[in-house]
């Protein structure tokens, strides 16, 4: 990031006959191994976006925190401790909230020791709570500084994010003390806006955002407007979303921080609903141009609305409060990929029956203290957020109080680095312990193995962190493969060791909990006075271990429990056990002590005995395994006992308990009913507990095929409709040879990956050696994991597979040497990124005049369907990009500036998480990769 005073470098024009063709990304593939841990690298590129969980720097309320607000204050806002924000940030995201003032006024917020700017951040009249968002390049001693020109408000700030130091990359952003582009009063600006008024906004002579930026954060000002209504700021030459940046009333003057996509002419369009507002414009800082393609670069979109509660419906309001779980990034339409780390949100309350505020957090994480607005009875108010984005690529919304009404627009999202969880290795450098140090909690000096690891790891939904168990006495450690350090999970509440074992971890999908089993009697405050096997929980945030189950009445339970599968929340977490004192229930008299399914819910302190039905009173066989969906609504599990009245073979089957209320389905019967013969072990369960995918040596699943073979394969059961789909096949669609095991299945069922040792699961198998296969079921295309680091076919021994929820990161685990420095011939966890490659077949226009901005559209296969593919390209500006449901067509929006326009134009594509962009492609493409200006 640079501050406002440099200059550009110079930039060098493409000349007018460029020919280049349109390409695609190169298979990429990373090997990472987790047993062991890295240096910490940057979490952004320069000038990226960096979220923080919102942490609270000034509440004037507060004693020792100083009195209301007259006059100039500095605050610190880089490096304070506990916040996240590291010293040299070089910006920072506040939301700044003016309490109880007592008379009108406005706060301005602006770079320690710089002179104070005309702008104001935040309006307020006298008795208001207003917050706004406010993007502020950090000054001297790491501060910012606040003034208020009237009426002593109380003052909170809380920080929300920071952006990295740096000249920017791509997409980076360059923060400046504030300069006002439009004031509606001043003589010559124009009347009050009531129709569509363009402004530029780059390229402006006295406020240093140059002509090619690509967005801007301004803050933007509504002025005693004569009727409500509300104020659109889009980008020029877009269309006029439905989205709003902020809504007034009458008379009332109300301001709103946000990002907006530089359009055509450097330009940005205001409309005005009703009511012929002033309107005022700051800009506060402005965004680099180029698709990022680096940790935290900002891209514009048009914005989007994600939510209107109005027309969507309510969620639930319990007590006054709701809580809204919201897909934010890699929603249809929205041109916000979903691997974004961030997303720029407008937010705006609306109808609420009382008081009350609302809080923006990542899904996942827990709800911070921190206010993103506030609201009375009948209040219409707006706040720009910018919020990490959490689990399922989403974040959570709650309304304290007044059951609001909500909507929600997308403005912009910002980037994740194709190599974030690579630990910062190049691509020659495929493996982490290659290029990084290992850092080891109380366990050993840097650089040292931990050990052998025992069983299968479990790793985030997006790859980040991965969860082992490791050591001389097995313990349990979590490894950040984004800033390469490993931490110690078992321990005692001083930091000690578990004295015994622990094993089988799960990790949510955030990686913020890790669910595991242990035999030590030392992780808890008060050690158990029993040595049964129990199962915990531990929490990044707080570094505590929580021992789950408990008899009825807090007693100890009074038998063991194992094997835990945990929600992506971390919330829900399913387990054996054959304790008979967790429930009572007319259901359950676990006299014969064998193994039942149970379900703890830790926020509602509840379990749920999920493996017994109304025909299971009497003591049933047991149950074999137990997973949990990813939403936590469903359990999937073994057993042997005939829950149905017809299942009659004898053998294990698969159920799925609903576990809202007794409702269970038998999973593996057959297509055409009844009882295979030899039954299905080893369930596997997507998010919404829609697929769940198996194994079986039963030749009567699969109805398409004469299956005449004895082998065990992998099937795929679709809940919805109940059909059954052979998963483990040859790329010619034929029977594997070998058996097929321990499946492995991602968040929404595309990607399922599973051992076998069958030779002709993918081309040239000649090693003869169990293999990791993912079969992409929407591309019909089976990868093997497992190869060796020059991706060329291993003969190493492996098993204990992993597969990451979002479907690109397979993992096992092997004795042999993957990795430089790997030499004790123990067992290791190793995960491979699987990038899948794209191939174009058609172009369509292949040619187009200067003055129009066509809409593109690719013909091709491999597109991810997960996450929109980046596209990009010289002397060219894409939007809009978006992929058909089957994933066969991408269209984009493009547009080329004036300097560039004629000759031939490149157009790069590849699949988010990619390494980088290659030529290779070319040749395949041939002309039809040529797009022609003129």
């Amino acid at each position: 990031m640079r501050f406002k005073g440099q200059r550009l470098a110079s930039m060098t024009r493409a000349g007018l006959s460029l020919v280049i063709a349109i390409t695609a990304a190169l298979p990429v593939s990373a090997f990472l191994q987790v047993s062991r841990a890295g240096a910490a690298i940057p979490p952004a590129s320069t000038g990226g976006f960096t979220g923080v969980s919102p942490f609270r720097l000034l509440d004037t309320r507060n004693f020792g925190s100083g009195p209301c607000l007259t006059g100039e204050r500095s605050l610190a806002v880089a490096g304070v401790i506990g916040s996240d924000v590291p010293s040299d940030a070089a910006a920072v995201a506040l939301n700044v909230t003016v309490i109880n003032p007592a008379g009108s006024g406005f706060v301005t917020v602006w770079p320690a020791g710089v002179s104070r700017p005309t702008a104001s951040s935040v309006n307020y009249s006298a008795g208001e709570v207003v917050p706004n968002n406010v993007i502020v390049a950090v000054g001297g001693f790491a501060a910012v500084t606040l003034y208020a020109n009237a009426g002593c408000p109380h003052i909170v700030v809380d920080v929300v994010g920071w952006f990295a130091s740096g000249s920017p990359a791509q997409g980076g952003l360059t923060g400046i003390t504030p300069d006002r582009l439009l004031d509606t009063r001043s003589a010559g600006k124009g009347p009050c806006i009531n129709t569509t008024r363009d402004l530029q906004v780059a390229g402006v002579p006295f406020t240093e955002v140059p002509a090619d930026a690509a967005a801007v954060a301004l803050n933007v000002t509504v002025i005693t407007p004569n009727i409500p209504g509300y104020l659109t700021v889009f980008p020029t030459g877009s269309s006029r979303p439905t989205a709003s940046t902020l809504n007034y009333s009458t008379n009332q003057v109300v301001a709103n921080g946000t990002v907006v996509k530089v359009g055509t002419s450097g330009s940005i369009s205001l409309f005005a609903s009703g009511g012929c507002p002033n309107v005022v414009v700051d800009v506060v800082g402005w965004f680099a141009p180029g698709t990022p393609t680096s940790a935290g670069g900002f891209f514009g979109v048009n914005p989007y609305r994600l939510l209107d509660s109005r027309s969507a419906g309510q969620v639930p309001c319990v007590g006054g409060t709701r809580t809204y779980h919201l897909t934010a990034a890699g929603v249809d339409g929205s041109a916000v990929p979903s691997e974004s780390r961030a997303v720029a949100l407008n937010v705006t309350v609306t109808g609420p029956a009382g008081a009350g505020y609302i809080t923006v957090s990542p899904t996942g994480a827990q709800r911070p203290t921190a206010s993103n607005l506030n609201y009375v009875a009948g209040q219409t108010v707006p706040n720009g957020v910018l919020v990490k984005v959490g689990s399922s690529q989403s974040v959570d919304i709650f309304a304290s109080g007044g059951c609001p009404d909500l909507i929600v627009d997308v403005v912009g999202g910002f980037a994740a680095s194709p190599l974030d969880i690579v630990a910062g290795c190049t691509a020659s450098d495929l493996l982490v312990s290659a290029c990084s140090t290992f850092i080891q909690s109380s366990i050993a000096p840097p650089s040292t193995e931990i050990g052998a690891v025992d069983g299968a790891s479990s790793v985030s939904a997006d790859g980040r962190y991965v969860a082992f168990a490791a050591g001389t006495t097995t313990q349990i450690f979590r490894r950040d493969l984004f800033t390469g350090i490993t931490t110690l999970v078992s321990h005692s509440p001083g930091g000690s060791l578990g004295d015994d074992s622990s094993y089988t971890p799960a990790i949510s999908a955030d990686g913020r909990y890790v669910a595991f089993t242990s035999d030590a009697i030392n992780l808890q405050e008060v050690e158990k006075a029993s040595f049964n096997t129990e199962v915990y929980r531990w929490d990044a945030t707080t570094d505590t271990v929580l021992r789950l189950e408990t008899g009825i009445g807090g007693d100890e339970a009074n038998g063991d429990a194992w094997s835990p599968s945990i929600s992506d929340d971390g919330n829900r977490i399913a387990f054996l056990s054959d304790t008979d004192n967790f429930v009572v229930s007319p259901l359950y008299t676990n006299y014969a002590l064998i193994a039942d399914a149970f379900v703890i819910d830790v926020t509602g302190g509840t379990t749920i005995l999920a493996s017994r039905t109304p025909l299971t009173i009497s003591p049933p066989d047991g149950v074999d395994s137990a997973v949990i969906s990813g939403d936590g609504r469903f359990v999937a599990y073994e057993t042997v006992d005939p829950l149905a009245s017809f299942d009659t073979n004898e053998s294990s089957d698969i159920y799925r308990r609903e576990l809202s209320n007794n409702n269970w389905e038998w999973v593996t019967r057959r297509p055409t009913g009844g009882p295979s013969a030899a039954g299905a072990t080893q369930p596997t369960i997507s998010r919404d507990g829609g697929l769940i995918a198996f194994s079986s040596t039963s030749a009567e699943f699969d109805l398409n095929v004469s299956d005449t073979s004895p082998t065990q394969d992998i099937f795929l059961r679709d809940m919805s409709s109940f059909s059954i789909t052979r998963v483990s096949v040859a790329p010619n669609g034929f029977i594997l040879n070998g058996d097929s095991y321990s499946a492995r299945i991602s968040a929404s069922g595309r990607m399922v990956a599973y051992l076998t040792d069958a030779t002709n699961a993918v081309p040239s198998d000649t090693a003869g050696r169990t293999d990791l296969i993912v079969r992409d079921r929407t591309r019909g295309v089976n990868t093997r994991a497992n190869v060796a680091p020059n991706l060329t076919e291993s003969s190493a021994f492996i098993d204990s597979p992993v597969l990451s929820a979002d479907g690109k990161y397979a993992g096992w685990n092997t004795a042999s040497s993957y990795a430089p420095g790997d030499a004790d011939n123990a067992s290791d966890s190793f995960l491979r990124f699987l990038a899948s490659d794209i191939s174009l077949s058609n172009i369509s226009p292949t040619s187009f005049s200067t003055s129009s901005a066509p809409t593109v559209t690719l013909t091709g296969v491999g597109f991810a369907d997960d996450a929109l593919p980046v596209v990009d390209g010289q002397g060219v500006s894409i939007s809009n990009v978006v992929i058909n449901a089957g994933g066969t067509t991408l269209t984009f929006t493009l547009a080329i500036s004036a300097v560039d326009s004629i000759g031939r134009h490149d157009i790069w594509v590849r699949n988010p998480g990619g390494a980088s962009w290659s030529a290779a492609g070319a040749a395949a493409v041939g002309r039809t990769g040529l797009l022609r200006v003129g």
